[in-house]
């Protein structure tokens, strides 16, 4: 069988129309801002529930207040203490006022300046980060404290009182700020709170660190957000707080990253069926009394110290290449959804801590938009979040036509395993990129296993801040880890885990060197959490003539010593080749080759990968097809499937400028199975009618696109669960014109 159109392989330039809202270029130094503790360590820093940030109160004398942070009501009688969210210095203060004055604007307060930064959108760069402590006791401010000293996170700093105009009842009032200017003050006021403020309840920690907390967004048909709309269903570990409501005014700023409409911390962990329903007014409980559903909002898990995503969309890129050494990436992005989507992609610089770029999109239904990232970039992520929901896709294009590609992080896991890394292995070498897809600062082990006794085994260590990626280079790892002086070369698997369980998204290149140049590339990333059976929808097996072979990469996900079974299977379904292999905990297995033709084998096969004893298995296919004069060798890999679903995304597709796609799709269920794949133009029109397949059980099938040159994408719906694997190939002469990316596998 040729790899051609009935096989597997593409690539080129997608352009389609869409609407460019924004784009922000240049670097500006900074970092993203980490998650805060809480102000209040009494009772675990309650907040008062009923008066939150972005509120309006309509006063009889016909003036109005707003809410710019966060109230912890707490009486006077406790001496309730006050402490720094997180490192800085005191930018402002004052404690003279008595007790119960109500003249001042502020009351007694401290005003801290801290030494993270956040992107501010309206600023164009990193602004820095201010966090207001106000209606202070008198005198409370612990002695020595001045403006222009250093406070460390949890320092006392206050106690709680009822000083100010501001205020009604004892309380502390929290307000995070940003600002793009050093030293600004409250007294005389230079800071512009009321305009610059944040939602502090997406930095607090978490509620007696046993809360989650939940960041969402609802618009309409066009993708605007709309106001005033009151989401029930969420439960509250105090207060019977139940309901968030989307910010109503145009003081209310949202994340200048996740460009939310609502957020709250503090929601009880558990699952829960949320609604938006229309604001009835203050004196109304909408969520007991609900009128008709604006929409339902679906079925959503929430988790102790994790974030969860409520009509917000987060894909996360941990590998951006920009510069004539690195190569260039491309982002493909794809809106999924019936509504049009507000697409926000940041790009960070990791090796300068910044954000190097911002663009912002209106995509409509099915379309794709292209991203074409400039200047030079160097440990460099990217986060993508849409108020529907998206697939995305990255293409790496290096210098002398070298390709490979990988799908975007939507799932990110506090443990990652990477079947295969290399180091010098024949001219071989492997990269991490981890990305911290959390709030704070991700604490990361990669714990390495060698296969076969090519090296040695050893950890590392690793702290990444939020959305940061930090890139290992096995290449230059040094002598103490993975190898030794006898053993140069390595070759095993990786753990990687964040020990304060941060959410990482990784990938893991494979590059080939030839001097310095890169003259082959391969590149996988992890999608979600592994399983205890995997697929690898495609396995060639000595394929076209003989010089078209897969490897696989399996590891044992599991501490002790288990049973990985490779099962081999023709189209049809039957197998044909079944390996065992005891595997001992953490470790790879590698097979170098596929079972071949003489055992009834076909020339391209379906496999399926299995921990015998019931607990993960996480594995990586290799594709290598020796080239014949004037052709290269080309080499591509993408990761086995671990979640079939009965829909699958296909991000990008290309049949133009020498380019070939295919797509193989693997029926994971032992009774047949059948469906079709729908293919779109870049403008997410339907591009010729839908190609209807039908599958033996645990059968698979080719399948191409029904019309010429098409440049755009694919949706494959299915009776029964399927994986999804698409290849893109270009058989010019000269580079590695060929890549593999799972589809993007819809629950």
């Amino acid at each position: 069988m040729k790899i051609t159109k009935n096989f597997v392989f593409c690539l080129a330039l997608i352009l389609p129309p869409v609407l460019l809202l924004l784009y922000l270029p240049g670097p500006t130094i900074g970092e993203a801002a980490v998650q805060v503790q809480r102000p209040i360590h009494f009772g675990g820093g309650q907040v008062n529930q009923s008066y939150l940030w972005a509120e309006e109160t309509n006063l009889k004398s016909g003036d109005v207040i707003t809410h710019k942070g966060l109230d912890f009501s707490y009486p006077t009688v406790f001496g309730t203490k006050i402490y720094a969210v997180a490192d800085g210095i005191i930018s402002d203060m004052k404690d003279s006022y008595n007790n119960n004055e109500h003249s001042s604007n502020w009351g007694n307060f401290v005003l801290i300046e801290h030494s993270e930064r956040h992107y501010d959108l309206d600023a164009g760069g990193m602004s820095r980060v201010y966090s207001m402590y106000l209606h202070l006791a008198q005198y409370s401010i612990p002695s020595g404290l001045k403006i222009g000293d250093s406070v460390a996170a949890g320092q006392l700093i206050g106690e709680v009182d009822n000083t100010g105009s501001g205020s009604n009842g004892s309380h502390l009032h929290l307000q995070i700020v940003l600002h793009p200017q050093s030293g600004r003050k409250l007294e005389p006021f230079t800071l512009d709170s009321e305009n610059r403020s944040r939602n502090p309840e997406l930095w607090l920690a978490p509620f007696n660190n046993n809360t989650a907390r939940a960041v969402g967004k609802v618009t309409d048909s066009n993708g605007n957000p709309m106001p005033d709309v009151v989401i029930c269903g969420m439960q509250k570990p105090y207060g019977g707080y139940g309901w968030s409501r989307t910010y109503s005014y145009s003081w209310a700023n949202p994340d200048d990253y996740l460009v939310e409409n609502f957020a709250t911390t503090d929601v009880q962990p558990g699952t829960y069926h949320l609604y938006a329903y229309p604001y009835q007014g203050p004196d109304a409980d909408t969520c007991a009394n609900p009128p008709a559903p604006i929409e339902y909002l679906g079925q959503h898990s929430f988790t102790a110290g994790r974030t969860t995503y409520i009509g917000l969309h987060p894909v996360f890129l941990p590998d951006l290449r920009s510069g004539s050494y690195a190569g260039n990436s491309k982002i493909v992005i794809r809106n999924n959804g019936s509504k049009t989507a507000r697409v926000n992609t940041t790009i960070f610089n990791g090796n300068y801590n910044n954000v190097h770029q911002r663009h912002s999109h209106s995509l409509g239904p099915k379309k794709i938009v292209e991203i074409d990232p400039t200047g030079s970039l160097d440990h460099a992520s990217a986060l993508v979040v849409a108020s529907q929901d998206i697939s995305v896709m990255v293409r790496q294009e290096l210098p002398g036509s070298v390709y490979a590609s990988y799908l975007g992080v939507s799932e990110p896991t506090s443990e990652v395993f990477v079947p295969l890394v290399h180091r010098k292995n024949s001219g071989w070498s492997s990269q991490l990129h981890i990305q911290n897809a959390g709030f704070t600062r991700a604490e990361v082990t990669i714990q390495f296993k060698p296969w076969g006794g090519l090296g040695t085994s050893c950890t590392m260590n690793e702290s990444i801040k939020p959305y940061l990626t930090k890139r290992i280079d096995l290449q230059w790892v040094g002598e103490n880890c993975l190898t030794n002086a006898k053993e140069p070369v390595f070759v095993g698997s990786a753990t990687i885990t964040s020990s304060n369980s941060q959410p990482l998204a990784v990938t893991y290149p494979q590059q080939k060197r030839l001097g310095s140049s890169i003259v082959s590339l391969m590149e996988s990333g992890k999608t979600g959490a592994a399983g205890t059976t995997t697929y690898a929808p495609l396995i060639q097996n000595f394929n076209s003539y003989y010089k078209v072979i897969s490897g696989i990469a399996a590891q044992n996900t599991n501490t002790a010593a288990n049973l990985i079974q490779r099962r081999f299977r023709n189209s049809g379904g039957p197998i044909c080749a079944a390996w065992i292999t005891s595997v001992a905990g953490r470790y790879s297995l590698i097979d170098v080759q596929p079972p071949g033709q003489s055992g009834g084998c076909a020339p391209v096969l379906t496999a399926r990968i299995k921990n015998l004893n019931g607990v993960g298995v996480s594995a990586t296919v290799n594709q290598f097809w020796s080239g014949a004069s004037p052709y290269p060798d080309y080499w591509t890999d993408y990761p086995a499937v671990s979640n079939p679903a009965t829909t699958v995304i296909i991000p990008w597709w290309n049949d133009q400028s020498g380019w070939d796609s295919a797509l193989v799709i693997r029926n994971t269920s032992g009774s047949s199975a059948s469906g079709n794949v729908r293919f779109y133009y870049a403008n997410g029109l339907l591009a010729g009618s839908p190609v209807p397949f039908s599958l033996a059980g645990n059968g698979y099938a080719i399948v191409d696109a029904p019309v010429g040159g098409l440049k755009g994408s694919a949706r494959v719906t299915s009776s029964q669960k399927v994986a999804v694997v698409v290849n893109h190939f270009n058989p010019s002469s000269g580079g590695d014109k060929i890549m593999s990316n799972i589809g993007d596998h819809k629950p």
